[in-house]
């Protein structure tokens, strides 16, 4: 899990696909939880990832390549979460009352 500030509230990935033989059939394919269940699917080696995220929005990454043979990886899963301020952790309010 990457933690994200709750000021920020965004990320940015950078993916690559490492296969060399014929690097212009590579394919990347991604989704992100909360923009629906379709996976986008991006030619070349190298894909950008820019994402905002909602105040209390967790999100989860799934990310797989295709080499030039049109064999899949398995997927992965990498999930992000906006870390609250401090006065909205549970400990603070034990302190108050």
């Amino acid at each position: 899990m990457i933690n994200i500030p709750y000021k920020k509230k965004d990320f940015k990935v950078r993916l690559q696909a490492f296969h060399y033989t014929n690097t212009a059939k590579n394919q990347i394919a991604y989704k992100i939880s909360g923009n629906g269940n379709d996976w986008v699917i991006r030619n070349g080696s190298y894909v950008e990832i820019n994402k905002e995220l909602a105040n209390k929005d967790d999100a989860l990454l799934q990310v797989k390549a295709c080499n030039a043979d049109g064999i899949w990886t398995n997927i992965k899963t990498i999930q992000f979460r906006i870390t609250p301020p401090f006065w909205k952790k549970g400990w603070f309010f034990h302190l108050l009352y």
